[in-house]
Order: structure tokens, then sequence, then C-alpha cells
């Protein structure tokens, strides 16, 4: 994969869509935590698509790390602010490492082309292969 192709893959959309979510808890956290929770999550919503991308580019897994570190984010989070709501974020961190881990890591966000559809028709999105799907699809053709 090379330099800006990592950008076409639902992976690394996804680690970027994570930040929203993301976004949302630190602004509900108190401010004493600026320093501490807020600041890492601020900081997991740039490594984990970084990692990601560079896993892509470069055959690496050091997106290890940025799951761990996000997972044990949470969890604090859930523990000391029992009253935020963590389960949006977490649900989307499972199902972005369920798809990292799938052969459906590097798939990549096909856009329609135009001769695919007449002007009077909407494009429909590519809706990207379930990591369950992908792996099934490996085992039929192997």
């Amino acid at each position: 994969m090379t330099l800006n192709d990592y950008r076409e893959t639902y992976s690394w959309r996804a680690a970027i869509e994570l930040g929203h979510p993301l976004t949302l808890l630190t602004e509900e956290l108190p401010a004493q935590e600026n320093s501490g929770l807020i600041t890492a999550l601020q900081s997991l919503m740039v490594d984990l698509p970084s990692a990601i991308a560079g896993d892509l580019i470069s055959g690496t897994n050091a997106r290890q790390t940025a799951y761990v570190r996000l997972q044990s984010v949470l969890e604090l989070i859930e523990r000391v602010y029992p009253a935020l709501d963590t389960a949006e974020s977490k649900t989307k961190l499972d199902e972005l490492i369920a798809r990292t881990e799938s052969p459906a890591f590097a798939e990549v966000h096909v856009a329609p082309t135009p001769e695919s559809h007449n002007d009077n028709e909407e494009a429909e999105a590519v809706e990207p292969a379930e990591p369950a799907q992908a792996v099934e699809a490996t085992a039929e053709s192997v």
C-alpha cells in the first residue's frame, strides 16, 4: 500500500470516525482532567489512525499499543466517572479492532463510477464487508 492509499481503507476511516464520540467524551470530563484523561483521549484520537496507517503501509502491528491505551483510558473513565457514557466509544473501538484483526483490515472503499448509475439516481454508498463475513469468505476460498 502506498503512502496515500491508507486514507481509502475502511479501517483508517473508522479510526478517524472514532474521534467524534471521543471528543464528546472529553467535553463531558471535568476541567481537572485537562492534564490527564482529556489529554490522553486527545492524543489517542491522533495516535490510533496514525498507527493504523503505519500498519497498512509497512505491515507492522503498532496499532495494538494504541488499542490497549484507549481501552485503558475508557475503562478508567468508566470507573472514576461512572455517570459518563463510554458505550458508543467502546462499541466503535470493538468494531474497529474486529475489522483490523480480520482479512478486511486493508479493504478499500471503492467509489461508484459515473457510468454505474444514471444522472437521475444517487450513487449508493459501498458498504464495507463485516469482519466476520470477510473471514468466512476467506475460509471458503481456501
